[in-house]
């Protein structure tokens, strides 16, 4: 590609605000795929065309519309067989706020959702079965279905959002703490699985203290059908 036309497209990623540049990265079914794999670690476009079974000059063109939207950048390259091989890394976290989600396209979401979920099931196996995951006293897990509604369940939504912040701001914290030898010396790896989603339990069965509260009252009898008489 000619230069003047790469310092063309770059100008015109740098023109956009953060969410019209992932409008545009997630508005591609591969690019939001590899977007979400990019967030995990780092990538070649060669290893990405082994995990998705599409052709390299494919993954090649949205890896190049991902950097010129400023959602990933080039950490390092390697010399491979003659070539130069590329690595790419997410420059923007995974973590999406629900105010802006609505703006994204469905079909981006939805693949970086999916995705996701199944970070989360692996995640959550591997550490089960290492016994990483109940090694500290300390943990939490949670489930708890509720009947919101609109005004309440965008209201949980902004909590996931704040939430998610300030465990990502604890990141920066012991970043910061281990930075000036401040820090305690331990690494704690821990991981946050955080979701607020339309439920099928939380549709089709009514609040908790609602069901709580109707055991305690007493079921009508049903009346008896009178014998007749012979």
């Amino acid at each position: 590609m000619p230069v003047a036309k790469k310092a063309k497209q770059a100008k015109k990623g740098e023109t956009l605000t953060y969410k019209h540049r992932l409008i545009k990265g997630l508005a591609h079914p591969l690019r939001a795929r590899i977007l979400e794999r990019l967030n995990e670690r780092e990538f070649s476009p060669r290893q990405l065309e082994n995990q998705f079974n599409v052709g390299l000059s494919k993954v090649s063109y949205h890896v190049q519309r991902l950097l010129e939207y400023r959602l990933i950048e080039l950490t390092r390259t390697e010399p491979r067989r003659g070539a130069v091989e590329h690595f790419y890394v997410a420059v923007v976290p995974a973590f999406i706020p629900s105010e802006m989600a609505k703006e994204l396209p469905a079909s981006g979401l939805r693949i970086v959702a999916n995705d996701t979920l199944k970070n989360i099931d692996q995640d959550a196996a591997t550490s089960l079965r290492s016994g990483r995951f109940f090694a500290r006293p300390h943990w939490h897990v949670s489930w708890t279905p509720l009947d919101l509604d609109g005004i309440a369940a965008e209201k949980a939504e902004k909590l996931a959002d704040e939430f998610v912040r300030g465990y990502l701001g604890l990141g920066e914290e012991t970043d910061d703490r281990r930075s000036k030898g401040e820090s305690d010396g331990e690494h704690i790896r821990t991981s946050a699985a955080l979701m607020i989603f339309g439920s099928e339990e939380g549709t089709a069965e009514r609040s908790w203290p609602q069901r709580q509260a109707s055991k305690g009252k007493p079921r009508a009898k049903k009346p008896r059908a009178k014998k007749r008489r012979k």
